[in-house]
């Protein structure tokens, strides 16, 4: 997701909401599709970019079988989270990926505390997961999240029309840290 977002100095100050994601994402929600993407699709990086990474428009549709069914919580996470019901701190991650966002970004109504909430929430789980040594298990869930973001619920669209609309408050903050 941060190649995306163009973190190149992600080493010097640390992952962070300084990217306002959820910020953007409200203020463009507005703007974005609401249904998820019949078919869904897919498509490698060479394939679906070219050498100076603008969009090639090429994709195909993905398999029946690793399509979801595009719901906020669809049928691929419950599987997912029942094949790991013992560790409850996967469900509780979903929530901060997409569960959460989306209540937060639907409500439309900007509030600081709860941007730094989701933020925070994500990462703590991430770092719990991962000194758990359930790394496979939590990468799953970031990159269906992702997956939604992209073709389901249309939170990184969102995000992208948020930074065209934010009336310029935010302009220069995405991609590096303040000096």
């Amino acid at each position: 997701m941060n190649s995306f977002l163009n973190v190149t100095d992600i080493t010097d100050s640390g992952i962070n909401d300084r990217h306002m994601f959820f910020r953007r994402a409200l203020l463009g929600w507005s703007k974005a599709r609401k249904t998820p993407a019949q078919p869904q699709s897919e498509g490698d990086f060479d394939e679906v970019f070219d050498k100076q990474f603008r969009l090639t428009g090429f994709s195909r549709p993905l398999d029946a079988k690793y399509a979801c069914n595009g719901q906020d919580t669809c049928d691929h996470v419950h599987e997912h989270l029942a094949r790991h019901q013992q560790e409850p701190l996967l469900k509780e991650l979903w929530w901060y990926l997409v569960t959460g966002p989306l209540e937060y970004v639907r409500g439309g109504k900007v509030d600081e505390a709860r941007d730094l909430e989701l933020a925070e929430g994500s990462r703590l789980r991430m770092a719990k997961l991962f000194s758990k040594g359930r790394v496979l298990e939590m990468v799953w869930l970031i990159a269906h999240a992702n997956h939604h973001a992209w073709q389901v619920n249309y939170l990184f669209e969102a995000a992208m029309f948020g930074s065209i609309l934010d009336g310029g408050k935010l302009i220069r903050k995405l991609d590096r840290k303040e000096q």
